[in-house]
C-alpha cells in the first residue's frame, strides 16, 4: 500500500470548486447537493484554498454568523497543502499528520487534478502499516493511540 502512488487512489477531476467571492451559504448548499465534504476555492480557475464542512461549522455556525453574508475567501483554509500524483501514499500520510489535516489537494503543473483524503486512503482497501495507521489515527481524536498493547480506543 505504502508504495502506491497518490494517483492510484485519489478522487480525480472534475473536483467540485467554488469561486472565492461566492458565499459560504452557497458553498454549504453545493456540498450538501453533491454529497461532498469539501470544496476547493478557486480564483480565476486556480486553486487557492479549501472549505470543509468542519470549517463551516467552526467558523460560521458555532459563532452564530450568517453564512449568506460571509464569502468563501474569508473562511477558506490556506495556503493549500498540496501533493503530486506521483508521490507515494506514505508521503501523503506524512503530510496529513504533519499539518493535522484530512485532505490534500493534488496538483500537476499548478493545475488541480484531484483531492486525496484520509477516506480515500482507507477505502483503497490496502494494508496500512502500523506506523502509518497511527499517524492517520492522530487526525481523529476518538482514535488516538493509547499504548502498544491496545493501540486504539
Amino acid at each position: 500500500m505504502l508504495n502506491k502512488r497518490v494517483t492510484e487512489i485519489m478522487t480525480e477531476s472534475p473536483i467540485d470548486t467554488i469561486e472565492r467571492g461566492l458565499t459560504t451559504s452557497l458553498a454549504a448548499s453545493v456540498m450538501k447537493d453533491r454529497a461532498r465534504g469539501c470544496l476547493v476555492v478557486v480564483d480565476s480557475g486556480k486553486p487557492i484554498g479549501i472549505i470543509t464542512e468542519r470549517g463551516i461549522l467552526r467558523r460560521i455556525v458555532a459563532l452564530n454568523k450568517q453564512p449568506e453574508k460571509i464569502l468563501c475567501k474569508n473562511i477558506m483554509s490556506r495556503p493549500l497543502k498540496i501533493i503530486y500524483p506521483d508521490n507515494a501514499v506514505l508521503e501523503a500520510i506524512e503530510r496529513m499528520s504533519k499539518y493535522n489535516i484530512k485532505k490534500l489537494i493534488v496538483t500537476e503543473n499548478k493545475e488541480l487534478v484531484g483531492v486525496l483524503s484520509v477516506t480515500d486512503i482507507i477505502k483503497s482497501g490496502q494494508k496500512i502499516e502500523d506506523d502509518a495507521l497511527k499517524k492517520l489515527a492522530r487526525l481523529y481524536p476518538i482514535c488516538r493511540p493509547v499504548d502498544s498493547e491496545k493501540p486504539f480506543t
